[in-house]
């Protein structure tokens, strides 16, 4: 009789050990989805500011390029260092979307069509244009240069992209991220999925342009 209870009180003792291990395992995982969906919201609404924030001087370096209808050797720097950032936080951005696009915490509604797509393509096209640009002017030793027609062209497509880009993202975090900063701001961004909507919009307006040949 003894036994059999011995035996009962070690099954019971099993499986309430396994139940509590099971149960340790859940929160430990459940922590740790939520320290990581944080980390990743914290990064993705820095690679969006950074976008924000280097366009925006993008954007007036080359409103003062066209008004003076020349280049400098200073704007060609500020305009390569600005679109090799830019061009890191939308590729990490990219990133971390094809990373975690099977996550719970995606809305499958909210996804980007990447049929056809070349990710980054125009940035990294306008990146190669100011390299161009940069290489030019180190080899000839010069501080400046007036626009030629093409250079006009691209200058001033480039101020489009720019410009929609500024009105899109600024208008997005008006409507719906308006009084938000931080942990606060990149939280709402994944919870949303916002940050999927800006990415949607930044290849929207990249989209329209890919067929634009930069001067190389």
């Amino acid at each position: 009789m003894n036994n059999k209870l011995d035996k009962k009180s070690s099954c019971i003792l099993t499986i309430t050990l396994i139940l509590l291990i099971s149960l340790l395992v859940n929160v430990y995982q459940s922590i740790a989805g939520i320290e990581y969906k944080k980390e990743i919201g914290n990064e993705i609404n820095k690679s969006i500011e950074e976008i924000r924030t280097r366009n925006e001087s993008i954007l007036l370096t080359l409103e003062g390029c066209i008004s003076s209808q020349s280049i400098t050797s200073e704007e060609i720097l500020t305009l390569y260092k600005n679109y090799n950032l830019i061009n890191i936080a939308e590729l990490n951005l990219w990133e971390k979307y094809l990373k975690n696009i099977e996550t719970s915490w995606f809305k499958k509604d909210n996804k980007v069509d990447l049929t056809g797509t070349d990710q980054n393509e125009v940035f990294a096209n306008i990146e190669g244009l100011i390299y161009n640009l940069l290489i030019n002017y180190m080899s000839n030793d010069m501080n400046s240069i007036k626009l030629d027609d093409k250079l006009a062209m691209d200058i001033s497509v480039m101020k489009e992209i720019s410009y929609e880009l500024n009105t899109y993202i600024n208008s997005f975090m008006e409507e719906k991220l308006s009084n938000l900063e931080g942990e606060e701001k990149a939280e709402k961004m994944i919870n949303k999925g916002y940050w999927i909507d800006i990415l949607k919009g930044i290849e929207e307006i990249n989209s329209k342009y890919k067929n634009y040949m930069f001067k190389l």
